[in-house]
């Protein structure tokens, strides 16, 4: 945890060019975790009913050196080997920096997230590495960790919801590493190479002189700066912009994401139409476009809630012809199923219109 003496200097908000931010809820008293199928998501509570969390409520506390992956020898040359491999299969891969969230904490009403350094290569080589579980047992047993040797790349997504009422989902290319092939939200890493010069130094387009303040504002800004890449969607097409928590795949060790939640200006019609132009810098990644109404999408929130470990709740839940939603759920990647649940969490999808 965070000490909460914690206390953060006060500056200029890195500027989100014209995109809407929700009006701040109240501070964060406590986090919830609840465990579903293979993604573990965080409820920050109070939940404001039609607020998720604004740019004031989420910040970080970088440290390099403190909140990276530990190194252990004996592992270091199988990671290496991964990567050669995964390269030789697929020569688009390359090893970029990323940002690692090495835990979390409420301080002061915030949600305030660890944040170290790591590399593409490491994540392909612990995460997404076959053996990760073992590894988590090693952290664990060596420094009492079970992160400590994993590379736990922060990801950033974001849930797109049309003006007529319609949540974007994306078919994810077969040439990407992690789920390839299967239902996303837009997504993709915030990059330190955006923050940081080659000695470590604040690039001066950051807008400010505090680390942990243009590090957040790169987490934050890296989310728009996906819906742009993959979709096309220009920045003052998303309204209500607005972050919903983090969540975790309990199937790659527990890789973290944080999830975000955006109103868009534009039907589902010109949303697909956008992306079918092929205009926009990631258009490679995604390869469709799927429109779900709000009625299908409750139902797929539905049978994920009778799937919690507390199993307390689930006599309220009537999901009937089950059999289509539930291909669709094991269709969809962890995250998207975690940003599903906390959409729901923040009651951020409105009812059907009548």
């Amino acid at each position: 945890m965070v000490p909460t003496s914690l206390r953060f200097a006060r500056s200029v908000l890195h500027p989100l060019a014209r995109v809407k931010v929700r009006e701040m809820s109240t501070g964060i008293e406590r986090v919830e975790i609840v465990c579903v199928q293979n993604v573990s998501v965080a409820k920050t509570l109070p939940a404001g009913r039609g607020r998720a969390l604004s740019r004031e409520q989420v910040a970080a506390n970088f440290k390099a050196s403190e909140f990276s992956r530990r190194l252990n020898p004996r592992l270091e040359k199988d990671i290496a080997n991964r990567w050669k491999v995964k390269v030789a299969q697929n020569p688009r891969l390359f090893n970029g920096s990323k940002f690692r969230r090495a835990g979390w904490g409420v301080v002061d009403g915030k949600l305030v997230l660890k944040i170290g350094l790591t590399n593409y290569r490491d994540l392909c080589g612990t995460n997404f590495a076959e053996n990760c579980g073992s590894l988590m047992e090693l952290g664990e047993r060596e420094l009492g960790d079970p992160q400590a040797y994993m590379a736990d790349a922060l990801g950033v997504g974001v849930l797109l919801l049309t003006k007529d009422d319609y949540l974007v989902v994306a078919r994810r290319a077969e040439w990407l590493v992690e789920y390839p092939n299967y239902l996303d939200r837009t997504g993709g890493h915030p990059e330190p190479g955006h923050v940081f010069t080659a000695d470590g130094s604040l690039k001066p387009e950051a807008g400010t002189e505090i680390v942990d303040e243009a590090v957040m504002n790169e987490i934050w800004d890296s989310a728009i700066r996906e819906a742009k890449d993959e979709v096309g969607l220009r920045r003052d097409q998303l309204e209500d912009f607005s972050c919903l928590g983090l969540t975790a795949n309990t199937e790659e060790g527990g890789r973290p994401s944080l999830e975000f939640f955006a109103r868009l200006s534009l039907t589902a019609a010109e949303v697909k139409d956008l992306h079918a132009s092929g205009n926009q810098v990631e258009a490679d990644e995604l390869t469709s476009l799927c429109m779900l109404p709000l009625g299908q999408v409750r139902t797929l929130v539905d049978l994920l809630l009778k799937e919690k470990s507390d199993h307390s709740e689930s006599a309220c839940y009537d999901v009937t012809g089950e059999e289509e939603p539930r291909a669709m759920l094991k269709e969809m990647t962890s995250a998207l199923k975690g940003a599903l649940l906390l959409a729901h969490h923040h009651e951020m999808i409105p009812a059907e219109r009548s």
